[in-house]
């Protein structure tokens, strides 16, 4: 049963040692089981169809799966745009009309819409909710996955030839992106009701072994701040540091290596800010929340891989002064446009969150000077900046984030034309893994001492504050109510409107 796993195109060899660990059903069409090997010392992910076709049925299957394309292309004529997420919801819409009239089983929607789209081997994958990356390296390989529960686990899933043509097809025509010798890259996004995508090809002759994806889930449902303090990625004396500097209105820069947790972390903290504030996102990829408790403008500028740079993150930081921001989210630092966008925002005035690929916060200045161009010292001319650590540890084939220390840019006394400057520790993760010493006392901090002159705060209310802050969090983590963001934004808002 395991070599044939219901979507695979071709099969592979499982380890003879497979004990079951886990199983559970995706939209009452597939059956999920994951198996570990202590051999490999690996998890394997199959997916199944909950519904084996007759022979019979098979055919009935295929013929309206037939009609259905027909209807599907009379309705697609009518909508010249026809994007995707239109496209997968009049299959749907028509699928399901087609299985009521003929009181056919349920079970078969999902697997009729993803034959007709031709993505019956990736269409599973893509509508498993607990799935957070799929990756492709190259067609001769299987596909693997990275699972929330299970980490990294090997699959017998192949896509053939045609389904791989099928797919850059759609991606093609939906992002109005082509892939070519020249350009063979694409980034992109793929949403519908069901599953929203992040999507990186690479083409030959970029991609030496053949066509690469990689799929990274965008999740409707965004982690809050209570769920990774429960995961242990920080602990609540951080996070009410954290709290405190940006209603104070610093800015901050959270670096990690890839898959770090960085955006997670960044929208969690997004939640918290003031729900009277007017708030500006600038994104290639999309990755904030939609529906975010403040006044919030989000703008989607073009992806680095297309060669039309429409809209860039620069261009579109220039335009701030007039969009009138109280914060600006900047979502992911990754180009020198991006990079100039950053220094545009803080030497304008305009305090940013952001994250960045780094290996620790020590190595951002080398980045940011010999990649991007731009000297970390230009950072000191915006408001105080912080900067967060974020790391991976393994865990079998799991990846546990953690908060590693948290760090403040200060500008030094030089007789240098050219401002200085250091990013020192204030945290960092103890050797025990758990909880955080203090490297440097925050109420001497240089981010600290700005922030309460900006705001004639002086050092007991500070204290104060940081205080306050840390015992709302822990209240509402021993609190059974739903919405806990929600509720510590309140909570928030009361406590600096009191303060003001």
């Amino acid at each position: 049963m395991l070599c044939e796993n219901g979507v695979s195109s071709m099969s592979i060899e499982f380890p003879n040692d497979l004990e079951l660990v886990s199983e559970y059903k995706v939209y009452k069409s597939y059956q999920v089981s994951i198996y570990e090997s202590a051999e490999q010392s690996a998890f394997f992910y199959v997916i199944e169809p909950l519904y084996d076709l007759e022979p019979t049925e098979q055919e009935q299957f295929d013929n309206i799966a037939e009609v259905i394309e027909k209807d599907l292309g009379d309705s697609l004529s009518k909508n010249i745009e026809a994007r995707f997420q239109f496209t997968f919801s009049m299959t749907k819409k028509i699928t399901e009309r087609y299985l009521t009239a003929r009181k056919l089983p349920n079970e078969w929607l999902f697997p009729l819409i993803f034959s007709i789209l031709n993505l019956e081997t990736l269409g599973p994958l893509l509508l498993d909710s607990q799935l957070n990356e799929i990756y492709l390296d190259t067609p001769s390989h299987p596909i693997y996955v990275d699972h929330q529960t299970f980490g990294r686990c090997k699959t017998a899933i192949y896509l053939s030839s045609e389904e791989i043509d099928g797919f850059l097809t759609k991606l093609s025509l939906d992002s109005d992106q082509s892939v070519s010798f020249v350009s063979p890259s694409l980034k992109t996004e793929l949403k519908t009701d069901y599953f929203h995508v992040r999507v990186t090809i690479d083409v030959p002759p970029l991609a030496v072994d053949g066509i690469h994806l990689d799929l990274r889930k965008l999740h409707e449902k965004y982690f809050d701040i209570f769920e990774l303090l429960e995961n242990n990625t920080l602990n609540s004396h951080i996070l009410a540091f954290l709290i405190l500097i940006l209603r104070l209105q610093a800015s901050l820069t959270i670096v990690g290596v890839p898959a770090s947790g960085k955006t997670t972390l960044q929208n969690a903290l997004l939640q918290l800010l003031p729900s009277y504030w007017r708030v500006v996102s600038i994104e290639d990829v999309v990755e904030s929340p939609k529906n975010l408790p403040f006044h919030f403008l989000r703008l989607k500028v073009s992806p680095f891989e297309d060669e039309r740079q429409a809209y860039t993150k620069q261009s579109e930081a220039v335009k701030l002064l007039h969009r009138t921001p109280d914060y600006l989210n900047l979502g992911e630092i990754s180009t020198p446009d991006h990079a100039k966008a950053l220094f545009q925002a803080l030497s304008s005035g305009i305090p940013s969150i952001q994250t960045i690929h780094g290996a620790s916060f020590y190595a951002l200045d080398a980045r940011l000077e010999h990649v991007f161009g731009i000297p970390i010292a230009l950072l000191s001319l915006g408001s105080p900046h912080i900067f967060v650590e974020i790391g991976i540890m393994w865990k079998k084939s799991a990846k546990i984030r953690k908060v590693l220390r948290v760090g403040e840019l200060v500008p030094l006394l030089s007789d240098a034309k050219q401002p200085t400057v250091s990013i020192q520790p204030l945290f960092e993760l103890d050797d025990d893994m758990h909880t955080y010493k203090v490297v440097k006392d925050p109420f001497s901090s240089y981010v600290l001492k700005t922030l309460s002159s900006y705001h004639f705060l002086n050092n007991t209310r500070i204290k104060e504050l940081l205080e306050s802050i840390e015992h709302e969090i822990e209240q509402l983590k021993q609190s059974s109510s739903k919405n806990l963001s929600s509720l510590l934004q309140q909570r928030l808002d009361n406590l600096f409107w009191n303060l003001t």
